[in-house]
């Protein structure tokens, strides 16, 4: 009777931590950048400024800000090459108890890719650009292994890559001398590939009963869309412009393949029996999605040749974001400079939010996702002459909030703290010609 005591109180906590886990994976924002809308800053010099850069936007990136802002391109112009590192850590306080102690949630992405590539090239009085921007680059590759003293051991290991990436093909044109309008076409795509193994294993010391449960999820997600982004760019006096932009987007095709394997062996059980697997595979291509509406208002005053400062307010309209559901609308501000400390070395400094898109997290409700209001800096220093130039750019987001990680914890614990911060370097090399 007591070895069937110790093994119940040994497998309850080891069964309930296999169910949570997947909660803790998916509510945990293993894409946190659903979460929130103003992950990646595009260009090497809308990063130094915070993104406040829908009234400048005269160089490739402007194809994402404001593309009318293209035309006040002085040249023709290609970025040949803006790499950046991001690290990314996310920690979730109290997400579960193993071995009779709460245990903390840590999560930590590193990953370098190629996040923008653009050109400008005038044709008559028409500016084209042609752009690659990657919005989105996460690669996670995380191993954790917890152990109690009764001999139990819990192993999870968890691989992540989830990219959205936009091919962007833009024309702008003046209407008027201070007038310009301009509009970039893109097509998305998003891939988004999960898979999570996790093992709990042990033994009951009385009867040396052995407990094990494996789980394996593999989940693979691949949408294609396509955006618009219409621009208006003014300038009423030769220092100070005034820019807007709005970008719709639709999804053509979204699907999803999961598949999900399970076995588990207890109270005496045979791991090899075949009635202790449970295997499910499900693809689904119907799935609902769509892209939130993206408005940008910004002002740029150029007190000088040499200084400038500009501000941005950024809207996100919507309640869907590719599958995710429930979303709130977020509105967030930029505000950035820009001083030559001598004609070939221009230093940019910006601050911005970075506001959830979740409701607010709070007591009494169910299936909460991860709600954090994230607060960035971003600043650059580059060298360039009349040919070329360079620039190396850091930002750092960094916040606090909550989320809800079980419906079936007990009060005390019910709702978690979550901290996040982001890093990110990028060198960017370009030329005019």
């Amino acid at each position: 009777m007591n070895g069937i005591l110790n093994m119940k109180y040994f497998f309850l906590p080891l069964l309930a931590l296999s169910l949570l886990l997947p909660g803790i994976l998916s509510a945990s924002g293993l894409h946190t950048s659903d979460y929130n809308y103003y992950n990646d800053i595009v260009g090497d010099r809308a990063t130094g400024m915070g993104g406040a850069y829908t009234a400048i936007s005269d160089d490739p990136s402007g194809a994402w800000y404001n593309p009318a802002g293209l035309v006040f391109s002085m040249d023709n112009q290609i970025s040949l090459s803006v790499n950046s590192y991001q690290d990314k850590g996310l920690t979730i306080d109290r997400a579960f108890e193993f071995g009779g102690r709460m245990y903390a949630y840590k999560q930590n992405i590193s990953t370098f890719y190629p996040s923008f590539f653009g050109v400008v090239q005038s044709l008559g009085d028409i500016k084209f650009a042609f752009t690659v921007t990657t919005v989105n680059n996460e690669v996670l590759d995380q191993d954790t292994f917890y152990s109690a003293a009764d001999g139990s051991t819990f192993n999870m290991k968890y691989n992540l890559n989830d990219s959205t990436a936009h091919f962007g093909a833009s024309a702008a044109v003046f209407l008027s001398d201070t007038v310009a309008v301009g509009m970039t076409l893109s097509l998305v795509k998003r891939r988004n590939e999960q898979i999570s193994t996790y093992v709990n294993s042990g033994e009951i010391s009385t009867n040396k009963t052995a407990l094990y449960i494996a789980s394996m999820l593999n989940m693979t997600e691949d949408a294609w869309g396509g955006t618009a982004r219409l621009g208006i760019q003014w300038m009423p006096t030769k220092t100070f412009t005034v820019g807007a932009s709005a970008l719709v987007g639709t999804i053509f095709s979204h699907t999803q393949d999961v598949m999900q394997f399970v076995r588990d062996a207890g109270g005496g059980s045979n791991f090899l029996d075949s009635t202790n697997v449970r295997y499910v595979n499900t693809e689904d291509t119907s799935l609902s999605s769509a892209l939130p509406v993206n408005l940008r208002v910004g002002v740029a005053w150029f007190a000088s040749k040499d200084f400038l400062l500009s501000a941005d307010i950024i809207a996100d309209i919507g309640s869907q974001y590719f599958a995710n559901v429930g979303l709130k609308s977020t509105i967030n501000a930029a505000i950035g400079m820009e001083y030559y400390l001598t004609p070939s070395i221009p230093f940019r400094f910006g601050l911005f939010s970075n506001m959830a898109n979740t409701p607010d997290v709070v007591a009494g409700k169910l299936d909460q996702e991860l709600h954090a209001d994230l607060i960035g800096v971003g600043t650059s220093i580059g060298w360039q002459t009349r040919s070329s130039s360079i620039a190396l750019s850091f930002t750092f987001q960094g916040g606090k909030g909550k989320m809800q990680v079980s419906d079936d914890y007990p009060d005390d614990v019910k709702i978690q703290d979550v901290s996040i911060r982001k890093i990110a370097v990028s060198l960017t090399g370009s030329a005019r010609y």
